[in-house]
């Protein structure tokens, strides 16, 4: 009867780590990734947008007069990232009205030339970080 209840608790235990591994590796962007999106041919219109080095463009689309830009970035490291697209854009003469990041993800919030938008950055696995350029007329 001990052994039965010494191994309940054992299992019970390692039942609760894993699926506090699993949690945990969720939010911090821990998880292995996936193949990679599939790079565009040619670089979008982004206008004066800059493109920090390693940017990989995999989607385009316009809603309206809005321009939506998907790419990833495959160094995994999230604070890099930001802070490359936030200096990008204040050396391309942007006005950067916004920027927050957290453990997961991040936002870089701008405008300039006639337009407004925003760069949201966000480690869903490992190494790669899942990057969307949102671009607006002002």
């Amino acid at each position: 009867m001990r052994i039965r209840f010494g191994l309940l608790l054992v299992f019970v235990a390692l039942a609760g780590t894993v699926a506090g591994g699993a949690t945990s590796a969720r939010h911090t962007g821990a998880a292995a990734c996936g193949p990679a999106p599939h790079k565009l041919v040619k670089k979008p219109a982004l206008g004066k947008i800059p493109t920090p080095k390693g940017v990989v463009y995999t989607s385009y689309k316009r809603a309206g007069p809005t321009k939506i830009v998907g790419a990833y970035w495959a160094t995994g490291n999230l604070t890099a990232i930001h802070k490359a697209y936030s200096k990008a854009l204040k050396t391309a003469k942007y006005t950067v009205t916004h920027e927050e990041q957290d453990a997961a993800d991040s936002e870089v919030n701008f405008r300039g030339f006639g337009t407004t938008g925003q760069v949201k950055l966000s480690k869903r696995c490992s190494r790669r970080i899942l990057i969307t350029v949102t671009i607006r007329p002002a």
